[in-house]
């Protein structure tokens, strides 16, 4: 990944390297960077990254206006635009909130990591040191043509260190920072409990909690346990509400008990979770799958008094077994009961269209009139993970059960939220003050 970063700046770097302020400068310059653009980052073009596409129409301007027509003007000022191009192209795509750098490493990555809050801080990072790179570089070329320093420093000792600095914070920065967020993130949190286990059907579930106020229980979607939660999140939510943080059965620290994995099966699991420890939950806030247990805890239960679910699993049983495809990609593996619940309710029961009372009967989309409080949904519609109809089709049959529901719509925004995740977690925050407190 942090190659295909470094490759992805190399032709910007091999044009530096060979231009020498003259004609045939530019036109080594060109063709180095022109041979380094297609021999490293032909992907990347096929993908339409943007700062490849830049360099593209750079080298043509320069190799038609410099080498061809030489114009005196182009030729003397190669470097000092090639350094202005770059720095205002990188500033371009973080002002879109697509960093130059994650464009790079999403050829290299699934999208299950590129998608992650913290992997897009890091490649904003990235973008961001780059692109001062080489605004520092038109920066000191512009002083030398003042008569300030020598060329030997301004347009190539300092220049050279700098770039040399960026390719050791591209290759050492991304380990340090997912090792401080990530790693250390959920575990160190101040105040954050020990590992503690309940024995619920003949297995141990494992649990934390941290912070003070109303209970609010986390759910997280099916491939995560409970310390991948984004430690950002947490701080903040546990500065209002006394959190809990949970593993399903068969994940982290949760023994296998062989529970079903249908909703109506995970809910009655987090109720005895409760009731063991009583514990009254005010507040769930369901992720992904976690959005799906939600949903059916807040229909079968009056202790609920809101839900926020983040890009929920949200339709009926009969969606996800129509409308739901999914990628293979598994980070991590999964109990047995959540792989194989499909299989064995449709062998049962049969499918929707053959036994549509059954799965109506297990839907906790059909019981919304029993719902216990009112809902906040939020969800991008670039989802490649969950359909964006799931949200659009709750919201619509909440509004015809009568019952409060807020449905926050992130344009082009993914399944983690990424670019907008301080929004969804200050309205998330909000939504819980107004209705706990």
């Amino acid at each position: 990944m942090r190659l295909a970063v470094i490759l992805g700046i190399l032709p910007w770097v091999f044009f530096l390297g060979f231009f020498n302020d003259t004609l045939l400068g530019v036109k080594f310059g060109v063709i180095a960077g022109f041979a380094c653009l297609l021999l490293f980052n032909y992907q990347a073009l096929k993908k339409g990254a943007l700062l490849d596409w830049v360099a593209v129409v750079f080298f043509l301007s320069i190799g038609v206006l410099g080498w061809f027509l030489e114009l005196p003007f182009v030729i003397h000022n190669s470097l000092l635009m090639e350094n202005s191009v770059f720095f205002i192209a990188s500033i371009l795509t973080l002002v879109t909130h697509k960093p130059f750098s994650l464009e790079y490493a999403k050829t290299k990555v699934n999208e299950v990591y590129y998608q992650h809050p913290v992997f897009r801080r890091v490649h904003g990072w990235i973008s961001f040191v780059w692109s001062v790179i080489f605004l520092t570089g038109a920066v000191l070329i512009i002083l030398y043509r003042f008569g300030l320093g020598n060329s030997t420093w301004m347009l190539q000792n300092i220049p050279t260190n700098l770039i040399l600095l960026g390719v050791l914070f591209t290759i050492f920065f991304p380990d340090l920072y997912q090792r401080a967020m990530m790693k250390g993130g959920v575990s160190s949190l101040p105040g954050l409990s020990g590992v503690k286990t309940v024995e619920i059907q003949g297995g141990a579930i494992g649990y934390r909690t941290i912070g003070r106020g109303p209970l609010l229980i986390l759910l997280q979607g099916a491939k995560m346990n409970m310390h991948g939660w984004d430690p950002v999140l947490l701080k903040h939510l546990s500065r209002h509400f006394t959190v809990l943080i949970w593993d399903y059965p068969g994940m982290g620290y949760s023994s296998d008990n062989q529970c079903e994995w249908t909703t109506e099966a995970m809910a009655r699991l987090l109720k005895k979770i409760c009731d063991k420890l009583e514990l009254k939950p005010l507040a769930l806030m369901g992720y992904s799958m976690g959005g799906f247990i939600a949903l059916r805890n807040m229909v079968i239960s009056k202790d609920i008094k809101a839900g926020v679910i983040w890009g929920g699993v949200v339709g009926s049983y009969p969606d996800l077994l129509n409308n739901w495809r999914r990628s293979n990609f598994s980070p991590s593996p999964l109990p047995s009961g959540a792989r194989r619940w499909r299989q064995q309710l449709t062998e049962q029961y049969g499918n929707p269209d053959q036994n549509p009372e059954f799965w109506a009967s297990i839907s906790a989309n059909s019981f919304l009139a029993d719902i216990s409080g009112p809902l906040q949904l939020h969800h991008g519609t670039a989802d490649p993970s969950v359909p964006f109809s799931f949200s659009q089709k709750l919201e619509s049959q909440m509004k015809t059960a009568g019952k409060e529901v807020e449905l926050n719509t992130y344009e082009g925004d993914d399944h983690n939220l990424s670019t907008n995740f301080s929004t969804a977690m200050r309205r998330s925050i909000e939504f819980f003050d107004r209705y706990l407190k």
